[in-house]
């Protein structure tokens, strides 16, 4: 089954950092079919993750290396099969943790971004999309409960209007849920961009 294996080993160094991760199949044998076979990790000198190493069998698939700047975090993933083209990921943060940017690139080129804004209790409020030629593409705002649970996210086209096509995983453009008394989810409703069902 693609994607399938059965059991993961994990070794970890005196410091307590987890240095590599085997996966394998049923059979004992190395995963084959599983996005990777195995991974290597390196650390800074401050213990924070630098170099994630990925393999596929004996092959090296790809590299995730990690730059630390201030609250930002900087993730650039290069292809070692020669297949992709290197891409950059760019995560910066607030001074509470909160990730209010991410930026792709593909090798030095501007392949898209997003930025996120936060209410005062750490709750996403709004997300904002943008294309390679940093243009608004959509957004999403999303309320919340006084327990700090959504209860209601609605999607908007560049333009400001409720859209389906801005919801790009379900294609709906709003989005209700409602809460027993107890914060367990009891209902979920979905909606066109008339805010019909």
């Amino acid at each position: 089954r693609e994607g399938f294996y059965s059991k993961t080993i994990m070794k970890y160094d005196e410091r307590g950092h987890r240095i590599s991760t085997q996966r394998f199949n049923p059979d004992e044998t190395p995963a084959n079919q599983a996005a990777y076979s195995s991974q290597e990790v390196e650390y800074d000198d401050l213990g924070r993750e630098e170099k994630i190493f990925y393999y596929l069998l004996e092959d090296p698939i790809f590299v995730q290396e990690y730059t630390y700047q201030g609250n930002s975090l900087s993730m650039r993933t290069d292809y070692l099969n020669g297949s992709e083209d290197g891409s950059r990921t760019v995560h910066r943060y607030d001074r509470k943790g909160n990730e209010v940017e991410t930026i792709n690139y593909i090798g030095d080129n501007l392949s898209g971004r997003s930025a996120s804004v936060f209410d005062t209790f750490g709750n996403m409020v709004q997300r904002t999309f943008y294309n390679a030629q940093d243009e608004k593409t959509h957004y999403f705002i999303s309320e919340y409960n006084s327990y700090g649970l959504p209860v209601k996210t609605s999607y908007y086209n560049a333009d400001g209007k409720l859209s389906r096509e801005a919801n790009t995983t379900e294609h709906v453009a709003v989005v209700v849920s409602e809460y027993d008394e107890h914060n367990l989810k009891i209902e979920r409703k979905c909606y066109d961009e008339h805010e019909t069902p």
